[in-house]
């Protein structure tokens, strides 16, 4: 009988998103939701962000690069609002990694899923690349730290994107 009443309570509080095992930090983080790893020393020259439909094509897509001429690349995809690369400042590279530190995204541990199987829904990854080799990734299905700080960063590249004159060229995309 105490087994039961354990096991539905901790069924109840996984259905609120709690759970008996992990610890929640003062800042709204999990614990367990992010590994021990030294802050990157090295410059960021690369980032790419995806976010989609288990089933669909990218919702926004977003892959900032460092080109061998030294310019900045950034293609830039938003499901309703455009598909386009342009050219950018370097000091996006910049921003984007200083986002990556302050918001313990270097930290996140490599990949997330629910505890219950989930035959359809949302996924996403990113990737980060440092010009000392550095690379660091993580992605989930139907699952995300607490604190997901991913769509942050997708919100200013979008402003640089749409500052930078992207355009709506789905009609070439489809």
């Amino acid at each position: 009988m105490k087994t039961t009443r354990l096991l539905l309570i901790m069924g109840l509080l996984a259905m609120l998103g709690l759970s008996c095992n992990t610890k929640v930090k003062g800042d709204g983080k999990r614990s367990s939701d992010y590994v021990k790893r030294a802050v990157p020393a090295g410059k960021l020259i690369g980032f790419n962000y995806v976010h989609s439909g288990t089933m669909a094509q990218p919702f926004k897509e977003y892959d900032l690069q460092l080109l061998d001429n030294g310019k900045v690349q950034l293609y830039a995809h938003d499901l309703d609002k455009y598909h386009d690369t342009i050219l950018v400042g370097a000091e996006v590279l910049d921003t984007v990694a200083r986002m990556i530190i302050d918001n313990d995204i270097y930290r996140y541990k490599d990949h997330f899923e629910p505890g219950v199987q989930v035959y359809d829904g949302e996924g996403w990854r990113y990737s980060a690349l440092y010009d000392d080799n550095t690379h660091l990734s993580s992605g989930g299905t139907n699952a995300w730290p607490r604190h997901f700080a991913l769509p942050i960063i997708a919100a200013y590249l979008d402003s640089i994107a749409v500052k930078g004159g992207a355009l709506n060229k789905l009609t070439e995309y489809w």
